[in-house]
């Protein structure tokens, strides 16, 4: 009897882990978790580990997101995140109009049409041709901890462009030019975007409206928070030093310096109604450290409806 219960136990846990492995996995995380170094200080060294802890089930878990990149082409920035976002909303756009293949074929003037017009770089086609390479050269793991009555690990790992390779073409001066660009997603990335496990983001506000990236990154995160709080009415709360790490930017020591920083981006996001109002709080513990609330705005609440989303 007592052999049963435990076998059951582990069933759960088990399904519960494979759960969570999952949705670590998948792209909605890959808009929490840090990708890209917003920092003009990139680090030196070429693995960047993010952890956290939290309670499942009957135990406790750890989660881990490592971030690896090459030495050849260092840490995916700005330019590489507008890459990115503009991949993403290609496979958005052919994922509704039923062509979706993996790979997907696009070309360099195709990708930046959908950059923001602004973004550095934007126009230049080896500016863009680098960042591409940069993002095939960057790899992701993920590590999960369980803690209980017995010990389970799960691990994953898989890169942002499983594959990308491109056709040339001759000019009548004989100069030679990437014609098509093909772009290659694994399976579990491939999996995730078929299903749709990513938010939708309004394009056109997030690159018409702000201005600052990490008012955008602000922009993408928040909205996933905000989403998963609609119906409970209370503002989102996060430690200072943790938001740092999941905007990818470096944390300051000093209440001033931070609020510095971050009061751009959240002057753009109130101006925009996105954020209704932001509060700092010092922790308990007394550490350099502090607790921001945030508040969405009738934009934020606006996109929780489905008809806020149809022709965006």
């Amino acid at each position: 009897m007592i052999k049963k219960q435990q076998d059951q136990l582990l069933t759960k846990d088990e399904q519960l882990i494979n759960k969570a492995m999952e949705s670590t996995t998948c792209e909605i995380h890959m808009g929490q978790y840090p990708i890209f170094c917003l920092t003009t200080q990139k680090p030196d060294d070429t693995r960047l580990v993010f952890r956290e802890s939290a309670k499942l089930a009957s135990g406790q878990a750890v989660k881990e997101w490592i971030i690896r990149v090459a030495d050849d082409y260092g840490w995916p920035g700005e330019h590489e995140a507008e890459v990115w976002r503009a991949i993403q909303h290609l496979i958005e756009l052919r994922a509704r109009d039923g062509c979706l293949t993996n790979p997907i074929e696009t070309t360099l003037e195709e990708i930046r049409q959908h950059m923001s017009h602004d973004s550095r770089g934007g126009r230049q086609r080896k500016q863009l041709v680098w960042s591409l390479a940069c993002l095939r050269n960057t790899s992701l793991e993920t590590n999960l901890w369980y803690h209980a009555d017995i010990k389970i690990h799960k691990h994953a790992s898989f890169s942002l462009l499983a594959s990308l390779s491109w056709t040339f073409k001759e000019l009548s001066n004989k100069t030679k030019i990437i014609d098509h660009v093909f772009i290659g997603f694994g399976p579990e990335m491939f999996k995730n975007i078929q299903e749709n496990y990513v938010r939708p983001v309004d394009k056109g506000f997030r690159d018409q409206m702000l201005k600052k990236w990490l008012a955008k990154r602000l922009y993408e995160l928040l909205g996933l928070k905000f989403y998963a709080l609609r119906e409970r009415y209370v503002p989102y709360q996060i430690r200072y030093s943790r938001l740092c790490h999941l905007l990818g930017i470096k944390p300051q020591q000093h209440l001033s310096l931070a609020k510095r920083i971050l009061g751009r981006s959240h002057t753009e996001l109130i101006n925009a109604l996105f954020i209704a109002k932001v509060e700092w709080f010092p922790v308990k513990s007394g550490d350099q450290d502090w607790v921001l609330r945030y508040w969405p705005g009738s934009r934020a609440k606006a996109e929780w409806t489905q008809d806020y989303w149809k022709g965006v």
